[in-house]
């Protein structure tokens, strides 16, 4: 766990695929809110990554992507989204010669 004015983040050391030298994200979760969909996941250090990719799907539709953040992010909010609809999202992360990661873990929630 890492601190910096009183908040709290989570990061794991880097484990690389057998696909890209970017470690694939995890611990992915995600919560509806009053100001939209809130996606948080672990931070991941001693990486070179220049970002994370968010992807996001409703209904059967592939993922496509919705934003990349900083590399140092560890949460987006989707505001995007409409009530009563289900989306489902996944993350990657991007290194810093651009290759990309394999995917997280998938997760669903019904805003």
């Amino acid at each position: 766990m890492i601190s910096y004015n009183n908040i709290h983040v989570s990061a794991l050391p880097v484990t690389s695929n057998e696909h890209s030298s970017s470690p694939t994200p995890v611990r992915l979760r995600n919560e509806a809110t009053e100001d939209g969909i809130v996606l948080t996941w672990a931070g991941i250090l001693g990486a070179e990554l220049s970002g994370f990719k968010i992807y996001r799907a409703y209904g059967d539709a592939a993922p496509i992507v919705l934003k990349t953040v900083a590399s140092t992010a560890t949460s987006y909010t989707d505001t995007a989204v409409k009530k009563a609809h289900t989306y489902r999202y996944l993350i990657s992360t991007v290194g810093d010669k651009k290759a990309e990661s394999e995917m997280s873990r998938e997760i669903q929630i019904t805003y």
